[in-house]
């Protein structure tokens, strides 16, 4: 009941009350899940990152679910913990075998600690589960130009066009490389 209240404060704009409402049903049930998402939520759009995390590791102490790690994730990265984060892309993309986000997540995360060559094998898989995605081919792109691959960019870029020709980033992206050379 404290819980629903809570999500209907949060509808009205009232987050101060709220959080009441959330922090009182944890007291009484420290596991209740959308008490600990809610203020997870409520953590993260104020950027208490330390706060957020912890109750996402409590939600998912007791339920293991794919929108639960994501959201972990992002609360990792956002607060800079880059190797958490990943961690919590790699479980994430044992619960979703199949779906792109994970690894294109996980190229991104890479690409932030310096990983290029990680970030482009992620970037790749993701590719090979989502073919038709202009972002992740221009994404890619970025990513080969920055290791010096101007050929492989080149073609990605060109990728994102065919799928999206008036993509600005790949545009602008397929601009700013060398000329080819014959």
């Amino acid at each position: 009941a404290h819980s629903g209240l809570g999500e209907a404060l949060v509808h009205q704009n009232q987050p101060a009350a709220a959080r009441t409402q959330f922090e009182e049903a944890l007291s009484l049930n420290a596991h209740d899940q959308v008490a600990l998402r809610s203020l997870s939520h409520m953590e993260l759009d104020a950027g208490d990152f330390r706060a957020a995390v912890a109750h996402l590791n409590s939600a998912l102490s007791t339920e293991d679910n794919a929108p639960l790690r994501q959201e972990l994730a992002m609360a990792y990265a956002e607060s800079g913990r880059l190797a958490e984060a990943a961690e919590q892309l790699r479980k994430l993309q044992i619960l979703l075998p199949k779906d792109a986000l994970p690894h294109a997540l996980l190229s991104q995360v890479d690409e932030s600690m310096g990983l290029l060559p990680e970030a482009i094998r992620e970037q790749q898989t993701a590719l090979t589960l989502k073919r038709a995605d202009p972002d992740g081919w221009n994404n890619l792109g970025v990513l080969h130009a920055r290791t010096g691959h101007t050929i492989e960019a080149r073609h990605d870029f060109e990728q994102a066009l065919i799928l999206a020709p008036d993509h600005s980033q790949a545009l602008a992206n397929l601009k700013h490389l060398p000329p080819l050379t014959h």
